[in-house]
């Protein structure tokens, strides 16, 4: 490859993060204008002084039914955009839809142990920032309560456990490590695109532990060959974080005990599952 190819593939993956917010920004001020409009047409007659009706516009678009439709609108958008970009840059890289030796189940079962131990690893960063900066973590509550995060509704289910993973998998496993790829050995390019996918959340305490959990959504895109492998765990992941299955037993005083061993055995034994030492016999 040539220098200036290494260098178009490398800038290809960074520009991942402004086209991104570049989408957000087509998506929300379209989305806000029409109910805007929709708002004055239908109180025109009404007579109602503009400051009622800005405080109107403002109570829609800060409610719960508008953030969770911008948020499906974006995903959808990122979706068509990303999936098209890295269908027509890396469409020969496709792989087979799932490795000689693995059966469906392994995989499930695997890719299922590894999102417990990963919730409980980030878990462990998300408690670690907060003994050192108890207001980051305060600051991080109050945005998921703004956000719904803590009575999620439908909506907010088929964004954070469906669009949501499809959209971000294909910006950060597809397209930016996939032209890091390229030019730099997987390390690299794998802690890279896992550092844009921190930035890309844009606070502090969900952006680290996002760099942890887009490291092993990284490795097992590039073990498993397949864009469908980091998706599936990304689901997986963000299930299990927004219904809060593995903390219903939180109270319980054995539970400090119990989720320590927990993490270590789920992300081991899910390794082996996925990733087995002697891939040639896997494949056997």
């Amino acid at each position: 490859m040539t220098k200036k190819k290494k260098v178009g593939c490398f800038f290809a993956a960074i520009l991942v993060l402004p086209i991104s917010i570049l989408v957000q920004y087509l998506v929300t001020i379209p989305m806000t204008g029409f109910t805007a409009i929709g708002i004055l047409s239908s109180n025109l007659k009404e007579g109602i002084p503009a400051s009622a009706l800005a405080m109107q516009l403002y109570e829609v678009v800060s409610g719960d039914l508008f953030t969770d439709i911008l948020q499906i609108v974006y995903s959808v958008a990122v979706i068509a955009l990303f999936g098209w970009w890295l269908r027509a840059e890396f469409k020969k890289d496709a792989k087979p839809a799932l490795k000689k030796g693995k059966t469906l189940l392994v995989f499930l079962i695997g890719l299922f142990l590894l999102m417990i131990g990963l919730q409980y690893l980030t878990e462990i960063v998300y408690e670690g920032i907060a003994a050192v900066s108890p207001q980051t973590a305060e600051d991080y509550e109050m945005l998921t309560e703004m956000a719904g995060m803590d009575e999620p509704t439908p909506l907010m289910y088929l964004y954070v456990v469906v669009l949501g993973p499809i959209g971000e998998e294909l910006m950060f496993r597809g397209v930016v490590l996939k032209n890091f790829r390229r030019i730099m050995p997987f390390a690299f390019a794998n802690i890279l695109q896992a550092v844009l996918f921190g930035i890309y959340h844009m606070n502090v305490m969900q952006s680290l532990y996002t760099i942890v959990a887009g490291l092993l959504f990284g490795l097992i895109a590039e073990k498993g060959g397949r864009m469908m492998d980091s998706i599936l765990a990304h689901m997986m992941f963000n299930l299990l974080g927004i219904t809060g299955l593995l903390y219903l037993w939180a109270d319980n005083p054995y539970f400090q005990f119990v989720w320590m061993p927990v993490m270590v055995l789920t992300l081991i034994l899910g390794s082996m599952m996925l990733f087995p030492r002697d891939e040639k016999a896997a494949e056997a």
